[in-house]
């Protein structure tokens, strides 16, 4: 991964443990979501290693300290994929599965991911356009 300054200078290029899904930035602030293991598939009552659930890792950084925040995984229900990412207006960074579950990374007790909303008992699923902020 190369990181590149407004200008185009590169600033810093490393390696991730796995291919790139999708980045995002706001502010200082940049979340960089990649596999981290190939695809899990629950199957009765076993888990076996076939495409199904992502395995996801997400790295938030805050570019301009040159710090990473956290470093872990993605919170996704089984067998569902990631269908968007993005941060709040107050930079909190917020993932949907295609569950329809919302959760936020949130720095309590060590960064843990909360859920905060599920479309599926909303009228939110009744309609294709919202924006969780």
């Amino acid at each position: 991964m190369r990181l590149f300054s407004y200008t185009g200078v590169q600033r810093d290029l490393w390696c991730l443990d796995g291919p790139i899904v999708t980045m995002v930035g706001s502010g200082k602030f940049l979340a960089v979501v990649y596999h981290r293991d190939a695809p899990i598939r629950h199957t009765e009552g076993n888990w076996a290693s076939k495409n199904g659930t992502q395995r996801l890792n997400v790295l938030l950084m805050s570019v301009t300290d040159k710090k990473t925040l956290y470093e872990g995984p993605v919170s996704l229900a089984p067998g569902s994929t990631l269908t968007w990412i993005g941060f709040s207006e107050s930079n909190l960074l917020l993932i949907m599965d295609s569950s329809g579950v919302i959760k936020g990374l949130r720095e309590h007790w060590g960064f843990r991911w909360t859920p905060l909303l599920d479309t599926n008992i909303t009228d939110y699923k009744k309609s294709s356009r919202f924006y969780p902020f």
